[in-house]
């Protein structure tokens, strides 16, 4: 399963927990160092491409854009790629995130 970003779901340590009641649990444990809220109950993503209850952020521009505007697998497909929230997400403080717009670009060059 591939986010709009580029993101693999089935790597996702939210998507892991929200199938698995104990990898709730720890990840719940991990993120209370930066919200003391954080609850197993949180972790309930089933993948972008998903109702819009069960994604991770119902606020992502990404997603917004890709699948509910452009009605777009991903953002590989985009004209418009990479875009500013394409950039902006690719060079943020997390290093997954440049990975999965890396990949993306691989996917373009392939399929020339």
């Amino acid at each position: 399963m591939l986010a709009p970003c580029g993101l693999t779901c089935t790597e996702c340590s939210v998507y892991i927990a929200a199938r698995d009641p104990q990898k709730a649990e720890e990840l719940a444990k991990q993120w209370q160092q930066y919200d003391k809220n954080a609850k197993p109950e949180w972790f309930k993503c089933r993948g972008c491409h998903g109702d819009d209850e069960f994604v991770w952020g119902d606020d992502c521009k990404i997603r917004l854009c890709c699948i509910k505007t452009k009605k777009l697998d991903n953002c590989s497909l985009c004209n418009d790629f990479p875009c500013q929230l394409i950039l902006d997400f690719e060079n943020d403080e997390h290093e997954h995130h440049t990975q999965a717009v890396a990949y993306l670009r691989r996917l373009i060059e392939n399929k020339d």
